[in-house]
């Protein structure tokens, strides 16, 4: 008798849930209602029932009437309930669709999470990104990518030159929130203050490691072997906000910050559009950043560009790709600028013997696809190069040409 009851009950409660949602809830209770007085009346006359665990006769009918009826009245409440969630979430829904957002961002890291956004049919107001520049020898005036996007969807942009004098505009939108990924710029408190839900920011590094504007290029440089994206609250201090999601991307061993680039743009869409909907509703959670683990990726000096081979083959090679394809590692020979855009290490024993009595920086070998060159520790080969004034070339087809370095010779 208990087994059935517990039938009888879950599916009332199934039937409750799906024609709640289709139908009309009064009449489906009304409907239950009549199921269950009639179970009641077969009791008290004390008839057989018969189910697929068999035929009872129970004859304490007051007890299982009150018990039938409590039952009942707990399934009613429950769908009750049920039907107030799924009404509140539909409700959600449609908030979060209509929320004000303003975008702001400007390289192609932004141009992924934006067309995300805009793929998902969210309420983009707006979009902030940097002036267009003059780009290539040629200097081609160029927009940002994200603005070439915005354009074809109808949004309006805004370029200011420093945000930090010109946010009037943006705050007049009143936006419910404000979304950033790469902008360059810092953004003035009163923007962080404007929106009713508040500023969040889509980061290219696992905070609270590498603060700043260069995560990608120092989580190569350095030799990391993962990094990822971080999704957190914008406070005044940079990248100092709650954590409220994150993901893990794997760094491949010969990936360039190119490369590296673009995977976490994806991966950044991605976190977002998994995280926004609780943020617009208000239900996210969010943690506190361990100020004893931050470092900090400031933007790249020209400085930084210059390669130096008192460091190791690896310290190099992480280097190059680190820096591949922009700004793009250097070195000199000859009084002229030569940019290194590929290379390896070269693996042999008896290298660091053989050539320890020549300076770091020496060209020690020309091999038919790569020039090696004497570093702190091991040798490094170049693989792919750029002469002052000509184009990027494979070291192999350039051998093929005039060739201006010889052994022995030295980058300063």
């Amino acid at each position: 008798m208990k087994n059935f009851l517990i039938d009888l009950c879950l599916v009332g409660l199934l039937l409750f849930m799906i024609n709640g949602l289709f139908g009309d809830y009064g009449i489906q209770k009304a409907v239950f209602d009549k199921n269950i007085t009639q179970f009641e009346e077969d009791v008290k006359e004390q008839k057989p029932i018969t189910t697929d665990y068999g035929t009872t006769n129970d004859n304490e009918e007051n007890t299982l009437s009150l018990v039938v009826k409590q039952i009942s009245e707990v399934c009613i409440k429950v769908i009750e309930t049920l039907v107030l969630i799924i009404s509140n979430i539909i409700s959600m829904v449609y908030i979060m669709k209509d929320a004000k957002i303003i975008f702001m961002g400007t390289a192609s890291f932004s141009k992924q999470v934006l067309e995300k956004l805009l793929e998902n049919n969210y309420n983009v107001v707006a979009v902030v990104t940097q002036p267009d520049r003059f780009v290539g020898r040629k200097k081609v005036l160029t927009m940002p990518e994200v603005k070439e996007v915005a354009l074809a969807s109808g949004i309006p942009v805004y370029q200011p030159l420093k945000i930090k004098e010109e946010y009037q505009e943006i705050i007049a939108l009143e936006p419910d929130l404000i979304i950033t990924a790469a902008y360059g710029q810092i953004v003035p408190e009163a923007v962080l203050n404007a929106p009713k839900i508040g500023c969040i920011n889509v980061h290219a590094s696992l905070l609270p490691k590498y603060r700043g504007g260069a995560p990608v290029h120092y989580a190569i440089m350095e030799g990391e072997e993962v990094t990822g994206v971080t999704i957190m609250y914008m406070v005044k201090k940079m990248d100092a906000g709650n954590i409220i999601s994150q993901v893990e991307v794997p760094i491949g061993a010969e990936e360039t910050t190119g490369e590296l680039y673009e995977r976490l743009s994806i991966a950044g869409a991605e976190l977002l559009l998994e995280t926004l909907p609780s943020v617009l509703a208000g239900t996210n959670e969010s943690i506190a950043q361990d100020e004893s683990l931050v470092t900090y990726s400031p933007t790249i000096s020209h400085e930084q560009e210059k390669i130096d081979f008192s460091k190791s083959a690896l310290r190099v090679y992480n280097q190059v790709r680190g820096m591949n394809p922009w700004p793009g590692a250097y070195t000199t020979y000859q009084g002229k600028v030569v940019k290194i855009w590929a290379g390896k290490i070269h693996v042999c024993e008896n290298a660091l013997k053989h050539h320890a009595h020549q300076e770091n920086g020496t060209i020690v070998k020309i091999f038919k696809d790569a020039i090696g060159v004497k570093t702190g520790e091991g040798i490094y080969l170049i693989t792919e190069l750029q002469l002052a004034g000509k184009k990027r070339m494979l070291v192999k087809d350039y051998l093929n040409g005039n060739n201006i370095f010889e052994v022995d010779s030295k980058f300063e």
